[in-house]
């Protein structure tokens, strides 16, 4: 009785531990930022970071393009199902305190050798030479969080979960922000293109006038063959603007997550407008909605996680299992209630002592 007393008395000890063996508190470190930006001129705490993307893009046809490549680009789409992967193992984690739960059937038949002790014992008590066991029964193991160990994993699991979150909405401000760039690179094409076939037209212009100046002996022929240059160097130009547009569509395309095609606009760069009075925001406030940042800010509470888990894994672990069903070594009295029931219960605690690295 005194042995079972303090059995228990140092079980309620072990379980009383657990707040001193947990992970190490974690505390958001002073970023110490200053309060307003370099040449601001003013500090407000709305932001360019509050409005959403189809607010700041006004463009009913960039907006499209964006829709599109939150929709179908691919980066962004693995992103998404990585997101939902690391769902899934959170969902696993949270069940982790409960114990594991089986339940198996086995029916097995053995011939001893006759010659043997077992084959001589079967045919002395049994009368046969093989021996049959059959097997219905549930297995339940159960391991005790004395040291906050499956807290933290569960902690580790959460962590995981919300980094692929914070990198999916990384991605997704690189492929907005990838696609308004080409878009409007686009525009700006399109008007360095306008204006190199305006200057074509007055180079074409200039060389009818000096050809004709020519022949009437006005100028010499070094006049018709810069202004024959200049007409050619503009041609030029415009074949690499159009190489440039084309590249750049494609480029677009892709990202959008179509086959490289013609990108439709009906607007110029002049036309474009953005949001006015907008603030930069507070540094702090910047950089605590930054995607990457958060990211790694949950890194390292994951790590903070594992070195809890690896604390615990220092201490004794309480396991207890236990399995219960019916058995028999005939078929026939497999069921037979309550002569082929049976069933066992056993606790153990470990304490690691050598584990190589682990």
């Amino acid at each position: 009785m005194k042995r079972i007393k303090n059995f228990i008395l140092t079980l309620i000890l072990a379980l009383g531990a657990v707040s001193c063996v947990s992970k190490l508190a974690y505390t958001e470190p002073d970023l110490q930022l200053p309060e307003k930006f370099q040449y601001t001129a003013t500090a407000d705490t709305a932001s360019v970071a509050n409005l959403e993307w189809k607010k700041f893009f006004s463009d009913p046809i960039l907006q499209g393009l964006i829709e599109k490549g939150i929709k179908n680009n691919y980066d962004l789409q693995i992103a998404l199902k990585q997101v939902a992967s690391s769902q899934e193992k959170l969902k696993q984690a949270k069940y982790l305190q409960y114990p594991d739960v089986g339940f198996g059937v086995s029916a097995q038949i053995s011939k001893p050798s006759e010659n043997s002790m077992n084959g001589k014992s079967l045919n002395s008590f049994l009368g046969q030479s093989h021996v049959e066991d059959y097997n219905a029964a549930f297995n339940l193991s159960w391991e005790a969080d004395i040291w906050g160990k499956i807290k933290n994993q569960q902690e580790v699991s959460r962590m995981q979960y919300l980094q692929t979150y914070e990198a999916t909405k990384a991605v997704q401000t690189q492929v907005v922000a990838a696609i308004a760039q080409g878009y409007y690179n686009l525009l700006m094409l399109d008007k360095q293109i306008q204006i190199a076939k305006s200057n074509l037209e007055l180079s074409t212009n200039t060389l009818s006038i000096t050809e004709k100046m020519w022949q009437s002996g006005d100028t010499t022929s070094l006049g018709v063959q810069q202004a024959t240059a200049q007409k050619q160097l503009t041609e030029l130009l415009i074949t690499q603007l159009e190489q440039n547009i084309a590249i750049q569509e494609n480029a677009l395309s892709i990202l959008v997550g179509e086959n490289p095609n013609k990108v439709n606009r009906t607007i110029e760069m002049s036309d474009t407008s953005l949001p006015q009075n907008i603030s930069a925001g507070l540094p702090a406030a910047m950089v605590s909605r930054r995607p990457d940042v958060r990211q790694q800010e949950l890194v390292l509470l994951e790590s903070n996680s594992m070195v809890g888990i690896a604390q615990a894994n220092m201490y004794p672990a309480l396991k207890i299992t236990a399995n219960g069903g019916v058995n028999s070594f005939k078929i026939d009295n497999w069921f037979q209630i309550p002569a082929s029931l049976f069933g066992s219960v056993l606790g153990g605690i470990t304490q690691p002592l050598f584990q190589k690295d682990n």
